[in-house]
């Protein structure tokens, strides 16, 4: 079993197999050594991807965990829309770094409610696991 090989060996062993299935695509990989930041980012937007993940070479798999347990996980976004009734528009669960995600911690935790802020209905997937909390902050969120 490969879940206590470290990340750099698991991406080896990956790019071993052969490709039975031209539907199942092993995406490029990149370390720090190989790339300049700002390249990477214009990689991923030559490509038109939604972003990229980053992976510590010696991290081993832990399948069902988020390295964020006890944090957040993500934030579901909403908006108003022309009668001013709150609307569920999507989510964002990347681009936080360590601070930030404290950061939202802390300020988001004195607004938690019981139910949804949101006048429509969060899909159940997204709302599985939820916190809900009073809209009292603005973002501002950016995709590439």
């Amino acid at each position: 079993m490969l879940l206590n090989e470290p990340y750099a060996r698991r991406r080896e062993l990956l790019g071993d197999l052969p490709a039975a299935d031209p539907r199942i695509a092993v995406p490029r990989h990149f370390t720090a050594e190989d790339i300049d930041p700002n390249e990477l980012l214009a990689v991923v937007e030559e490509q038109g991807l939604e972003g990229l993940v980053a992976k510590r070479l010696e991290s081993r798999y832990r399948p069902s965990q988020r390295s964020r347990a006890g944090r957040i996980g993500g934030l579901l976004l909403g908006a108003h829309d022309a009668e001013s009734r709150r609307r569920y528009i999507g989510d964002v669960g990347t681009g936080f770094t360590e601070r930030t995600l404290d950061e939202l911690l802390d300020l988001l935790t004195p607004l938690e409610r019981p139910t949804s802020p949101f006048h429509d209905e969060v899909p159940a997937a997204r709302r599985r696991g939820a916190h809900w909390v009073e809209p009292r902050l603005v973002g501002q969120v950016v995709y590439r």
